[in-house]
């Protein structure tokens, strides 16, 4: 009985991270000839400075603009 409420906080927790890594002000905007990747991967997301406790729990998301830069770099390694 103690899962299902501890999922749905995680849960929301993470949506509410993914969320926010995608939509804040100034956020990189194109299509067609504009867009371009590299501006596209730096600027479409944000960076999240955490204490090393949360960048642990949360798989270094606040790298995620790295991420998104490289997929195939694992998450473990995002900071490096």
């Amino acid at each position: 009985m103690v899962h299902l409420p501890l999922l749905f906080i995680v849960s929301a927790v993470r949506i509410w991270l993914f969320f926010v890594q995608h939509q804040f002000e100034d956020t990189y905007r194109a299509g067609g000839e504009e867009w371009d990747y590299a501006t596209a991967v730096l600027q479409g997301s944000s960076f999240y400075k955490l204490p090393k406790v949360l960048q642990w729990f949360t798989g270094n998301i606040g790298f995620h603009h790295i991420h998104h830069l490289s997929p195939k770099i694992p998450n473990y390694q995002l900071e490096a």
